[in-house]
């Protein structure tokens, strides 16, 4: 349980292990370029919150997988009901930059109950309330983004950016954008979304 703000992070804090944080009616803030890093651990945020971007540059949570394909469950995110990401895409699934150049981002699953918010970035340009990198091409182990019914994703830009290959299982969110989703690649599967 966080007990007053934490504002304007200097630092990526990388979650490499399971860590729930209530936020208590708090704020976590990051200054530019830096956020929560999900890298094999798993990432819960409770409790009524919010966590952003001071300046909009990339996302509050920036998730990468692993480069084996046997590793389930490796990255795991669940952003509770009360709670509300703020940033350039607030979820950032990323691929991942090996030293063999790997850009595969195995066992990535995140799980939206609450709200995210996308704002513009300082030169203008509009993000994603979800953001899947489109080097992200494998077919087995792909990420699996579950949106639930509480769910709310605000933007000017896209709701979704699905440029990379994930799963997606929306079940009664909202989506309000300048394109709900926008697809190059994936598996959608949609029930009562608005």
């Amino acid at each position: 349980i966080i007990t007053d703000n934490i504002l304007n992070i200097d630092e990526t804090i990388l979650i490499d292990k399971n860590v729930t944080i209530d936020l208590n009616g708090k704020t976590i803030s990051f200054a530019e370029g830096e956020q929560f890093l999900v890298k094999g651990g798993n990432l819960n945020l409770t409790g009524k919150g919010i966590v952003k971007e001071e300046v909009p540059y990339f996302g509050a949570v920036l998730i990468k997988g692993s480069d084996k394909k046997e590793d389930i469950n490796y990255s795991k995110v669940t952003i509770g009901k009360d709670v509300t990401l703020e940033g350039w895409s607030p979820i950032f699934i990323d691929q991942l930059n090996g030293p063999n150049k790997v850009k595969d981002s195995y066992g990535i699953i995140a799980n939206i109950y609450g709200t995210l918010i996308s704002v513009a970035d300082s030169s203008g340009n509009n993000g994603a309330g979800i953001y899947v990198n489109g080097n992200i091409k494998h077919k087995e182990n792909y990420p699996i983004i579950n949106i639930y019914d509480s769910a709310s994703i605000t933007t000017d830009g896209e709701g979704i950016y699905a440029a990379g290959y994930a799963q997606w299982n929306i079940e009664g969110a909202t989506i309000n954008g300048g394109v709900g989703i926008g697809t190059k690649a994936g598996i959608f599967n949609l029930k009562n979304v608005l």
